[in-house]
């Protein structure tokens, strides 16, 4: 399908999904942040799964005590 593919994105937020669950906050963080910015360039800015995404990153620094990125990332959601 490709790298950009929504199908191949929707199974990488998954796959985080099943990181963060696992309290594997590290793993989780490394496929949404490849994640976002690549459903930005595919979905839009303000698609809901690009949303979705943004928040999930957010809540997985939040878990890992990077207040300020997930400050960013939440900021951000809100101004859309």
């Amino acid at each position: 399908l490709g790298e950009e593919h929504p199908s191949t994105l929707t199974t990488m937020s998954n796959l985080a999904s099943t990181y963060f669950e696992q309290g594997r906050y590290a793993e989780a963080e490394a496929l949404l942040v490849e994640v976002l910015p690549t459903r930005k360039r595919v979905l839009g800015d303000e698609h809901p799964r690009t949303l979705d995404t943004a928040a999930d990153l957010a809540s997985t620094y939040g878990y890992q005590g990077k207040y300020a990125d997930a400050e960013v990332l939440i900021a951000a959601g809100l101004a859309t």
